[in-house]
């Protein structure tokens, strides 16, 4: 589910064939995953269907990378010193 999360993130939306591939799962069992998530929200009808985060996730996940971010920065800070 994380990586559907980042990829959704990074893509604002996609259909369950371009997931599916990212994570590397069958279209049917992505499309399971998918309706199974809190976080995600499908568009449109079925040969039309895109998932999106919806609105709450994307700022958690945005967050979340952004403490990434600075951990990342400061664990180098920290190398450089060693």
């Amino acid at each position: 589910m994380i990586k559907i999360k980042e990829y959704l993130s990074e893509n604002k939306e996609a259909k369950t064939k371009d997931i599916a591939e990212y994570i590397g799962l069958k279209h049917s069992r992505t499309r399971e995953i998918l309706s199974q998530m809190d976080s995600a929200e499908s568009i449109g009808t079925n040969t039309n269907r895109k998932y999106r985060l919806k609105d709450n996730q994307k700022i958690e996940l945005s967050l979340k990378d952004e403490i990434k971010c600075n951990i990342y920065e400061k664990s180098s800070q920290i190398d450089s010193l060693l």
